[in-house]
């Protein structure tokens, strides 16, 4: 009883330790993060405003699908060098337009066949791209990949048409 009594004691104090900052209405960022924050976003014009629209346009589809969202990565390609990079098959031009990198990180993509595949991409790339219909043409500024859990490319989206990757 004694050894229950003295845990007991333990616990509580071990617990008031690690919650004596709770409930004074603590900043999370400090104004002056938060002003440093501003000056490297806007004042020194690191960021382009097209940075800013794909951040948002991440965060609107991560908002808009809280337990379904897949691992997604934007960058807008001004020179065109991206589809070599990316490994794209010949033919595939990247040049001013935004490159949408979609990765399976929850299975959605696994154990299903051909056709399958090419809804599910049709339904998450339609997902993501209302974050971007005010900045972009889906047809002619959207470059897109799809790739499973393992990283392996399965499909891409150029033109308008969805492609499944050939080996």
């Amino acid at each position: 009883m004694k050894v229950k009594k003295v845990f007991l004691i333990i616990l509580l104090v071990a617990g008031f330790c690690f919650m004596s900052g709770v409930g004074y209405g603590e900043e999370i960022f400090s104004k002056e993060w938060m002003a440093s924050m501003r000056k490297y976003m806007y004042d020194e014009g690191k960021a382009s405003s097209m940075d800013i629209y794909l951040l948002e346009a991440k965060i609107s589809y991560m908002m808009r699908n809280p337990t379904g969202f897949l691992l997604i990565g934007f960058v807008y390609d001004s020179s065109g060098a991206g589809a070599k990079a990316w490994g794209f098959p010949e033919g595939v031009d990247t040049k001013d337009k935004i490159y949408i990198a979609v990765t399976d990180n929850r299975g959605a993509f696994a154990n299903k066949s051909e056709a399958v595949l090419l809804e599910q991409f049709k339904k998450e790339l339609n997902s993501i791209y209302v974050g971007l219909w005010a900045y972009a043409d889906m047809a002619a500024d959207i470059v897109a990949k799809f790739s499973s859990m393992e990283n392996v490319a399965l499909a891409y989206f150029y033109q308008g048409e969805y492609h499944l990757w050939e080996d």
